[in-house]
């Protein structure tokens, strides 16, 4: 849970996105932000109490985001409470995204967060993508719309604690 005077990374993707609409449709909280998604600092950055912080780097405007070397350096600035990441896919080795490189700024978001919160909707389960994101057991929690039978069913197992299940029926297809 996200609580006042947390600071969290806000991960690029329609999921994340989901997420930060969300957020904002609450009271307010004193959060510290940080992102590098455009989409998500400008539905945060109209929340009361939300300070929202950019990092540096390349903008890719196809994804409206900020990667590449520069964003690495400014990413290493910051420790983050919670660090909300997304992916393309999940197995039971892990979590997959389309990029190297994207995959590389996430897991360095992750190793600087005390804890990772990976959200993901039920279509991205089974899926595996070209790069190799984070396995099993450095994932703190898997916030999905897929029931604990699917993930079971396809696999994966997570440790007592580690899943959080939104409503079924709430399901929405799209990108992470």
């Amino acid at each position: 849970a996200i609580r006042a005077g947390m600071t969290v990374f806000f991960d690029a993707g329609t999921t994340i996105h989901a997420i930060a609409e969300a957020l904002a449709a609450r009271p307010a909280l004193r959060v510290t932000a940080v992102t590098n998604s455009l989409l998500v600092a400008e539905v945060l950055g109209e929340v009361k109490g939300l300070a929202v912080q950019l990092v540096g780097g390349e903008f890719w405007a196809r994804q409206s985001v900020l990667f590449g070397p520069q964003a690495q350096r400014s990413l290493r600035l910051w420790r983050f409470d919670l660090a909300l990441l997304g992916a393309e896919g999940m197995t039971p080795a892990g979590l997959w995204n389309s990029q190297a490189d994207v995959a590389a700024f996430q897991r360095t978001a992750a190793g600087l967060s005390r804890r990772t919160l990976c959200c993901l909707d039920a279509s991205k389960l089974g899926r595996q993508a070209p790069a190799f994101l984070l396995p099993w057991p450095r994932v703190d929690g898997l916030l999905t719309d897929a029931r604990a039978e699917e993930l079971k069913a396809a696999g994966i197992r997570l440790a007592p604690g580690q899943l959080v299940c939104v409503r079924a029926g709430k399901r929405r297809k799209g990108r992470a």
